[in-house]
């Protein structure tokens, strides 16, 4: 009978613990250890190509960091319209050296991190366009209420189109990106981040240089792992955001955003029918720009060159 009532105990003890235990996990909602890695991708990338890079990504970090375990994530920069929106948008950023981001797909990165993000220390990685997200994701929530404090959050570009690196991160850009370089670089009054690496292209690479995985990486994977690495060294866990409470709270939605939404939800699809042939032709223009431009004594012929910017 003794045995019975201690193997009873025994057993509403052990439950007891494993309830505590998880209790107490579910509650933290914001780690002070550990780090985020989120990625946030250029234009022309679909959702399964980010989750790829995200991999890619983790495969060069791995899983910790000064013991400290690494949540790798990935924010999508979608194409809309099978990229006509955003080729407007890269339009305008150029030709008014325009950087700052405030639309509906920044709205819906503040949400997804709002959900995913579950530490202190968050690290945008950013490749192309999706440089200007994660400046202006970090303008949105460093040191702002709800948000993050500027010393736990950090970001680190990747064949950077902009003029700057949000809270004075580094960055990497190849000489023999032809997107950068050749492009956005040559733009009339446009500043980008200076080109501090030179990658030699062989047979059977991206032809413009400009790949996060298929160039960067492979080629400068050493060199990326070390910038963050760096980067991480300098985000610190703080005593400002709740570890009771999301980490980063969500944005207020407006009317205007939904309806936005909606619409996308329906014109998106079926514009991206057409998305194959549109990538054909971009490349196209793109090549037969390149030659233009030479001809032209390299400047930049605009409206071939913007449909292949990123």
């Amino acid at each position: 009978m003794k045995k019975i009532i201690l193997i009873i105990f025994a057993g509403i003890f052990s439950m007891t613990v494993r309830y505590t235990v998880f209790a107490d996990n579910s509650s933290e909602l914001c780690k002070k250890t550990g780090y985020t890695v989120s990625a946030i991708n250029g234009i022309f990338t679909d959702e399964e190509e980010a989750r790829n890079n995200q991999r890619f990504l983790k495969a060069e970090l791995k899983d910790t960091y000064n013991g400290e375990k690494i949540d790798y994530q990935y924010l999508l920069n979608p194409s809309h319209i099978a990229g006509l929106g955003d080729l407007a948008m890269a339009a305008y950023q150029k030709i008014f050296d325009y950087e700052v981001v405030n639309d509906y797909d920044l709205v819906e990165m503040l949400k997804d991190a709002s959900e995913k993000v579950k530490t202190q220390k968050l690290l945008l990685v950013a490749h192309s366009q999706g440089n200007f997200y994660a400046n202006s994701f970090y303008d949105s929530v460093a040191g702002k209420d709800g948000g993050v404090p500027q010393e736990s959050i950090g970001v680190y570009g990747v064949a950077t189109p902009a003029g700057r690196v949000a809270g004075e991160g580094k960055w990497l850009t190849s000489d023999t990106d032809k997107v950068i370089v050749d492009l956005v670089g040559l733009f009339p009054f446009k500043k980008i981040m200076a080109p501090n690496t030179s990658i030699v292209l062989t047979k059977g690479d991206d032809f413009k240089g400009h790949n996060f995985s298929g160039v960067y990486l492979k080629y400068r994977g050493r060199e990326i792992v070390s910038d963050i690495k760096n980067s991480l060294d300098r985000l610190e866990e703080n005593n400002i955001q709740n570890q009771e409470s999301p980490c980063l709270a969500p944005p207020k939605l407006t009317l205007a955003h939904k309806i936005q939404g909606e619409i996308l939800s329906v014109v998106d699809p079926a514009a991206n029918t057409a998305i194959d042939g549109i990538v054909v032709a971009a490349v196209g223009a793109y090549q037969a720009g390149e030659a233009l431009a030479k001809e032209c004594l390299h400047w930049p012929v605009w409206l071939p060159a913007l449909m292949v910017l990123y």
